[in-house]
Order: C-alpha cells, then sequence, then structure tokens
C-alpha cells in the first residue's frame, strides 16, 4: 500500500490532497506509477500537463523517472 500526496497546483488541478491505493508488483519507477494513475483516473492525466516538470519525492527524497 502506498500513500500519495500531492502538493501545490497538482492538488488544485486534482481537487485532492493525498490518495492511498494498492500498488501493483509491475510498477517500479515514477514514470509508470504517473502512467498508472492517469489510466485509473482521467483527472490525474493532469499530471503530464501544464508545461511544468513534475517533481516527485519517495520516502522525502527527490525521485526521477
Amino acid at each position: 500500500m502506498i500513500k500519495i500526496l500531492y502538493f501545490a497546483s497538482v492538488r488544485e488541478r486534482l481537487n485532492k490532497s493525498e490518495e492511498t491505493m494498492e500498488l501493483p508488483a509491475d510498477i517500479n519507477t515514477v514514470a509508470q506509477l504517473v502512467a498508472l494513475l492517469a489510466a485509473k483516473n482521467p483527472e490525474s492525466r493532469q499530471l503530464n500537463e501544464g508545461g511544468q516538470p513534475l517533481l516527485v519525492s519517495v520516502n522525502q527524497t527527490v525521485a526521477d523517472g
């Protein structure tokens, strides 16, 4: 189980500050997680929109890809 926290403009776009979900075993990267969120929830497609880079941290450490 993972807890996803949304901040600033992402929180405003998605109209939620967090969500909890069971992470499938085949999701190994941030990019895969973002794609999964976009497939599950139409509003999550907005994560890649807006022209701004998406800053992600995993256990309070900045992550990429």
